[in-house]
């Protein structure tokens, strides 16, 4: 896991792409509004985080069937589509209200 953000090129998508994979997420999509979403192995669900950035997520969508989070993730156009189906729900980092 690395946390180190000075290698992310803003210019760049790609090397935030390898800088979410090296930090465990999975099946990262850059959405149509060009926000960032992707899935996150949690120890009992599966989080669907929109609005990635460096410093963190808009928001958190957990699903207890990680099949349901894939399915989600992919009908997902921008950071302010609401998936359906979770479990539970918080605001991160990204100042989301």
């Amino acid at each position: 896991m690395s946390t180190d953000i000075s290698n992310i090129d803003p210019s760049d998508p790609e090397s935030f792409v390898r800088f979410l994979k090296d930090n465990g997420y999975t099946d990262i999509r850059i959405l149509e509004d060009g926000s960032f979403a992707a899935l996150y192995q949690l120890l009992f669900t599966t989080a669907l985080h929109t609005g990635l950035d460096a410093f963190g997520f808009e928001y958190r969508y957990c699903y207890e069937d990680p099949d349901r989070a894939l399915s989600e993730l992919a009908k997902l156009t921008s950071s302010d589509d609401v998936p359906t189906g979770w479990v539970g729900r918080i605001y991160g980092s990204g100042g989301a209200s």
